[in-house]
C-alpha cells in the first residue's frame, strides 16, 4: 500500500525544528509574564512541534489561541487554529481538523483575504481526500486553484496542482495523476523550492510503482528520500521509508521490505501520525503473511484495523481485513477467514463510493451479519461437540486401561452434563435465530411501505405517456426505496408548460427516500402555491425551501440534491418547442441533427454551499423529432467492465448516440442491457435515473 502526505502550508524548515523546540520550551518554562510575548512564544513553539509531536503541539496551539483571544489578536487566533488543524489532520482526525479549517474560513472570509481563502480551501481539500470523499476534495482544490492562478502565486499553484494530481492517483487515473504532478514539479523547479521537490518525487514514484514501472519507481524514491533527508523532514523520511518497504515488497526481497517498515515505524511514532502508523501496521503484516507467518500477519493486522477504524480510513481498513481473512485461511479457521472477507467486502464498497453507507444499510448488513453468525455458530458448536466426543473417548479408553471402571463412571458423568450443557446452547441459539428473522421481516415490512409511500411521489406511467408518448424513464433504484426521483408538472398559462425533471438526493436507500420527499414537496410547492415556471428560479426557490426544512433540525443536516429541470412549451402545431431548462450539478443532453449537445449546470447543489449564486436558465428552440436526455449520476459512476471501473459519462454519450434513432422502448432497453453487462457480478453502486424525451 503505497502512504504519503502533502500539507500545501507554507515554507518551513525541519532542521531549525528540531534544533529550536528544545530551546524555545526552556524559555517558555521561565513563565514570561507578558501576554504578547507568550503570544509570540506560543506560536513558534506549537509551529515547532508540529511534525516532530503532534500532542505537544496541539497542546501549545491551544494555549496559544487562549491568549490570542485574551488580546483580541485574530491573526493570532487563526494561526492557532490552522496548526491544530494540520495537527489533527497528521493524527487522522480529519472531522476535528475540518471544525478548525472551517473555522478559519469564517475569519478568511470576513478579511476577505483571497490568498489566504485558498489556502484554506486547499486545507479542506486535503481532508475530504485523506476521508476518501474524492468528489468534496476536487470541488475545494479547483476553487483554491482558480485563486492562486488569478493571483500567479507560483509556490501555491504548485501545491494544489500536487493535491489534485493525488486525488486522480487515487482513483487509479495515473495518466492524469502524473500530468498534474509534472505541472506541480515545474512550479517547484522554477522557485527552487527543494523540499517540495521531494515531495513531487514521492508521489512520481508511487504513481510508476502501481503503474508497474519499478525501476522508475525506485529512481523517483531514491532522488525524494536524498533529498528529505538533506532537510531532516521527518514527514518525507516516513513516506520514504514506508514507500521503500513497498516497493522491495513488489520485488519479492521481503526482508528488506521488513527493515525500512520498521524504520518507518519509528519515524510515525515519533511525528504521532495515526494515519502512517495505521498503515505501516498493515503492511507489514501483508509481508508476514507472503512470507507465511499467519500469527505475525494477524498481529499487525489487527493493530492496523483497530486504529484505521478509529481514524476513519477506508483504504487501511480495506487491506487489513483481506490480508486477515488470507491469514486465517492459512492457519485453517475458515470461520474467521469468512467473517474477515465479509468485512473486507463491506470497506471495499464504502472505499469506492462516492456516499458514505448510510444507517439502513448499516442496520441490513448487520442483520446478514448476525445471522450468519448464528448458522455458523450452530454449525461450529455441532462440530465441536463431536469433536469433543471423540477425544473424550479416545481419553475413556485409556483410563479403561490404567484406571478401570471407576474412571469410566465419572467420563459418562462429564459425557452426560456435556450433553445436556450443549442441547441449551443448541436452544439459545435457534431463539436468537427466530428473534433476527421477525426483526428482519420487521425492517423489510417497513421499507416496503416506505416504497408505496416514495412511489406516490412519482407521476404515474398513465400521465407520464398522455403527456409525452415518445419517451422513456429508465429508473433502477439501488435499494427497495430510492434517493433519485422523476418528477412532472404541466402549468396552464399563455400557453401549456410542460415541466420534467430528474433529481438526486444525498445517499440512498431510506435516508435518500425521506430526503427525495422533502425536496419532491419543495418542488410542488414552488410551482403551485408561489407559480414559478421558470427553470432557474424554480430552483432557487426549491433551495431556500429545502435549507429552510433542513435548518428546523437541531442537529446539522447538509442532504440536499442535484438536479436537471426542464420546462416544455409546444408551438402552436407542436412542430417544434421552445425548451428552457436549468441544472443543478447535473447537465443536460440534447440531440439535434443527429449532434449530442451538452449544456453545463451550475456546480452547486440545492442545499448549502460555499459562494452559492443564483441558477442560470437556458433556453433552446427544437424542432420535432429532436431529442432531450435527463439523468443522474449513478449510471455513470458505476463500476464494471473488465477491469472493474466507471463507466464514465464519455461512454454514455456514446451510448445514447448509437441508439437515439431508435424507438423510446428500445433506447430503454439497450441502455438497461448495456448496465447490466457492465456491472456484471458487482454491486450496484448507487440509484439510477434516465428520461429520454423525443419532441
Amino acid at each position: 500500500m503505497r502512504y504519503f502526505l502533502i500539507l500545501a502550508v507554507a515554507s518551513f524548515s525541519f532542521v531549525s525544528h528540531s534544533q529550536n523546540s528544545d530551546s524555545l520550551l526552556q524559555v517558555y518554562k521561565t513563565n514570561p509574564t507578558d501576554l504578547k510575548v507568550q503570544n509570540k512564544l506560543l506560536s513558534k513553539l506549537s509551529w515547532a512541534y508540529l511534525y516532530i509531536n503532534t500532542d505537544s503541539a496541539i497542546l501549545f496551539s491551544k494555549k496559544h489561541f487562549e491568549v490570542a483571544t485574551s488580546l483580541k489578536d485574530k491573526s493570532a487566533m487563526i494561526d492557532a487554529y490552522n496548526h491544530m488543524a494540520i495537527a489533527y489532520s497528521m493524527r487522522g482526525e480529519y472531522e476535528t481538523s475540518l471544525k478548525y479549517n472551517f473555522e478559519i474560513l469564517k475569519f478568511d472570509t470576513q478579511s476577505k483575504d483571497s490568498s489566504e481563502i485558498a489556502k484554506t480551501f486547499n486545507q479542506i481539500g486535503i481532508n475530504y481526500q485523506y476521508m476518501g470523499d474524492y468528489p468534496k476534495a476536487l470541488d475545494y482544490y479547483y476553487q483554491a486553484l482558480h485563486i492562486r492562478e488569478n493571483r500567479k502565486e507560483e509556490r501555491d499553484i504548485g501545491d494544489t496542482y500536487s493535491c489534485l494530481g493525488l486525488v486522480y492517483y487515487d482513483q487509479k487515473d495515473y495518466k492524469k495523476g502524473m500530468e498534474y504532478l509534472f505541472k506541480s514539479l515545474d512550479c517547484y523547479k522554477r522557485i527552487k523550492d527543494e523540499e517540495s521537490i521531494a515531495g513531487c518525487y514521492q508521489n512520481l514514484a508511487n504513481i510508476y510503482a502501481d503503474a508497474k514501472d519499478l525501476q522508475t519507481a525506485l529512481t523517483y524514491y531514491n532522488k525524494s528520500y536524498s533529498l528529505y533527508k538533506k532537510f531532516n523532514n521527518l514527514q518525507g523520511i516516513s513516506a520514504s521509508l514506508h514507500n521503500l518497504g513497498t516497493i522491495n515488497h513488489d520485488l519479492k526481497q521481503l526482508d528488506s521490505s521488513l527493515f525500512y517498515y520498521y524504520k518507518a515505524m519509528l519515524v510515525y511514532e515519533q511525528l504521532g501520525d495515526q494515519l502512517g502508523v495505521a498503515s505501516n501496521n498493515v503492511s507489514i503484516g501483508t509481508t508476514f503473511l507472503d512470507m507465511h507467518k499467519a500469527n505475525d500477519a494477524i498481529s499487525y493486522c489487527e493493530a492496523g484495523l483497530k486504529l484505521a477504524k478509529e481514524i476513519q480510513s477506508p483504504e487501511s481498513a480495506n487491506i487489513a481485513c483481506f490480508c486477515l481473512s488470507e491469514a486465517w485461511k492459512q492457519k485453517g479457521d475458515y470461520k474467521k477467514a469468512y467473517e474477515y472477507y465479509t468485512l473486507y467486502i463491506s470497506e471495499r464498497d464504502s472505499l469506492v463510493n462516492e456516499t458514505r453507507t448510510k444507517d439502513i444499510t448499516r442496520k441490513e448488513m448487520q442483520y446478514k451479519f448476525d445471522r450468519k453468525t448464528i448458522a455458523d455458530s450452530l454449525k461450529f458448536e455441532s462440530e465441536k461437540g463431536m469433536r469433543d466426543i471423540k477425544l473424550q473417548q479416545e481419553k475413556n479408553q485409556r483410563f479403561v486401561l490404567y484406571g478401570g471402571l471407576i474412571l469410566v463412571i465419572v467420563f459418562a458423568a462429564f459425557m452426560f452434563n456435556r450433553f445436556k450443557v450443549t442441547k441449551k446452547q443448541k436452544q439459545v441459539i435457534e431463539l436468537q435465530k427466530d428473534l433476527v428473522e421477525e426483526k428482519n421481516k420487521e425492517i423489510t415490512d417497513s421499507i416496503n411501505y416506505a416504497k408505496r409511500l416514495q412511489d406516490a411521489i412519482l407521476p404515474p406511467e398513465k400521465m407520464w405517456k398522455e403527456q409525452l408518448p415518445d419517451s422513456f424513464i429508465l429508473y433502477k433504484p439501488k435499494d427497495i426505496v430510492a434517493g433519485d426521483f422523476y418528477w412532472m408538472e404541466t402549468i396552464s398559462q399563455k400557453s401549456e408548460i410542460l415541466l420534467i425533471a430528474a433529481a438526486d438526493c444525498t445517499g440512498h436507500g431510506v435516508p435518500g427516500a425521506m430526503v427525495s420527499v422533502v425536496c419532491s414537496n419543495a418542488l410542488n410547492r414552488t410551482v403551485k402555491e408561489f407559480g414559478i415556471t421558470d427553470p432557474g428560479k424554480i430552483l432557487d426557490k426549491v433551495k431556500e425551501l429545502v435549507i429552510e426544512t433542513f435548518e428546523k433540525s437541531e442537529s446539522e443536516v447538509k442532504d440536499g440534491m442535484d438536479i436537471s429541470l426542464v420546462a416544455i412549451e409546444w408551438g402552436a402545431q407542436k412542430t417544434n418547442c421552445t425548451v428552457r431548462w436549468s441544472g443543478a450539478n447535473n447537465p443536460l443532453w440534447y440531440i439535434q441533427e443527429n449532434k449530442l449537445v451538452e449544456i453545463i449546470a451550475n456546480k452547486q447543489p440545492i442545499g448549502v454551499h460555499i459562494d452559492a449564486t443564483n441558477f442560470t436558465t437556458h433556453t433552446l428552440k427544437l424542432n420535432k423529432g429532436d431529442q432531450i436526455y435527463l439523468f443522474t449520476d449513478g449510471y455513470a459512476d458505476q463500476f464494471g467492465g473488465p477491469k472493474g471501473k466507471k463507466f464514465k459519462y464519455r461512454q454514455l454519450e456514446e451510448l445514447i448516440v448509437s441508439v437515439h434513432e431508435e424507438e423510446s422502448k428500445q433506447q430503454k432497453q439497450k441502455l438497461e442491457e448495456a448496465f447490466t453487462k457492465w456491472k456484471g457480478g458487482l454491486e450496484q453502486l448507487d440509484d439510477v435515473c434516465i428520461i429520454g424525451v423525443r419532441v
